[in-house]
């Protein structure tokens, strides 16, 4: 087969600009790809070549049987680590990742002289060394000659991978903080409570765990989902003094740990394609006064980098959580506070009852009343309150 990569020679396509791809298109040798010498070409490519090259937008052409590839300076980001191989290479050699979603496309372009286009098109590409998820506005619009057979495919594409990732983030985001915590009475119930919310769109959050700090300081799993099998690395119980990523996050209270985990765990596919999660961050809760309730930990997107705008979605989630568990936690603490007084004071107002019935029956002063109880309640090895109840109920002291 013959190597169709393209040479380069110091002259060849006459074409303007200073710019990088402008200067690689003029040194490439297309006799050496399927367009063969530009003193060769009709009028209609040399006409769309010096409409694409020089663009300010993001342009393409893909020309002939072979769609062979001549684009400019603003498109060249889009190639990634193929460039600059892709400049005169073939469409399908260059995308071969995404030609079966792209080749359909394309085909119907060419057979019919329909242009074709899409708001937001998912396309997996390979152009960073990793499989990536991304999203493409475009426009496919057929380039015809004089007597109207179509001869190639301009392409004018703008990427919209950050808008479309950052709208189903932050969907997420807004679904966990609108989320109410007024009826739950305990931080498990709220877990329980939030990982459908996490769960209602995978390719945001593949997979996540909650693990909750315990009244000994360790860390147990309350809640997950995308998980077949949290392993070694989300097991259900985590000792807080154990050398583990979850223990060394709750620890250090306000930085993440990102730990890839490939064979510590059995996740779900990505609902996005067959590859499975293999890297995670734990980010501790911890309220601003220092505790830490918990630990989240999300599964991360095998088809997306780690950046920053990922760690900033990842903080919001770790953020709502907490403020979530700090709302459950304060009304538990309030609510024992409330029981705790009406204890005391029905207590205090079966003593003082009682109290009253010793007075009417035994004719003894109050201070005489109430010694008579706390001596019965000594030798009795029984609570004041107890035996209080007993006065009221029988008039009369136990024993």
């Amino acid at each position: 087969m013959r190597d169709r990569r393209p040479r380069h020679r110091r002259a060849g396509l006459p074409l303007p600009g200073a710019d990088e791809t402008s200067a690689l298109a003029r040194a490439t040798d297309w006799s050496s790809t399927p367009l063969g010498d530009p003193s060769t070409w009709g009028p209609e490519l040399s006409a769309a070549i010096r409409t694409v090259v020089p663009a300010g937008i993001p342009m393409l052409l893909w020309w002939g049987p072979e769609l062979v590839q001549v684009y400019n300076d603003a498109y060249r980001p889009i190639c990634g680590a193929k460039h600059p191989r892709s400049m005169g290479q073939p469409a399908a050699e260059c995308w071969p990742e995404a030609w079966a979603e792209l080749g359909p496309r394309v085909a119907r372009v060419v057979a019919t002289g329909e242009s074709d286009h899409e708001e937001a098109l998912l396309l997996f590409l390979e152009r960073h060394g990793y499989v990536e998820e991304t999203y493409w506005r475009y426009s496919f619009s057929a380039v015809r000659s004089a007597t109207g057979e179509v001869l190639g495919v301009f392409v004018a594409t703008t990427e919209v991978t950050a808008t479309r990732i950052d709208g189903y983030r932050l969907t997420a985001v807004r679904e966990l903080a609108v989320l109410s915590s007024a009826d739950l009475v305990s931080a498990e119930g709220l877990v329980q409570r939030v990982e459908p919310v996490l769960a209602g769109d995978r390719r945001a959050v593949p997979f996540a765990a909650v693990h909750l700090v315990d009244a000994a300081g360790d860390l147990v799993r309350a809640g997950s989902h995308g998980l077949l099998d949290g392993g070694s690395a989300l097991p259900q119980h985590v000792a807080g003094d154990a050398d583990h990523p979850l223990a060394r996050t709750a620890s250090a209270r306000t930085s993440r740990t990102v730990h890839t985990v490939d064979g510590e765990l059995t996740a779900e596919p990505s609902p996005l394609g067959p590859l499975a999660p293999t890297d995670l961050v734990h980010v501790p809760l911890g309220r601003p006064d220092g505790r830490v309730e918990g630990v989240l930990s999300v599964g991360l997107d095998p088809y997306r980098p780690f950046d920053e705008a990922y760690d900033t979605f990842v903080t919001l989630l770790a953020r709502q959580l907490t403020a979530l568990l700090t709302d459950v936690r304060a009304a538990a603490e309030e609510r024992a506070r409330t029981g705790n007084l009406e204890v005391a004071l029905r207590t205090n107002r079966t003593i003082g009852t009682a109290v009253g019935v010793l007075m009417a029956s035994r004719r003894l002063s109050a201070d005489e009343a109430f010694d008579r109880l706390r001596s019965a309640s000594s030798t009795s090895n029984r609570k004041l309150r107890e035996v209080a109840e007993d006065v009221v109920l029988t008039g009369q002291l136990p024993g």
